[in-house]
């Protein structure tokens, strides 16, 4: 009995463990994905890139 008991607290610390991963490398990805619109949205937002893009857009 002791050893079923054993088994099954090790089972739900693995699937603990596997969940507490999966949200990490959620939470790292979209740090990322955020962190890259940003960045974007900071070299979009100065003047002469923005005139750049018209024009590009334009032609």
């Amino acid at each position: 009995m002791a050893g079923v008991a054993e088994r099954a607290a090790q089972n739900q610390q693995f699937q603990f463990g596997l969940k507490i991963r999966i949200f990490s490398f959620l939470d790292f990805s979209a740090s990322l994905f955020l962190n890259s619109l940003f960045n974007g949205i900071l070299l979009f937002s100065k003047g002469r890139n923005w005139r750049f893009l018209i024009h590009f857009s334009k032609s």
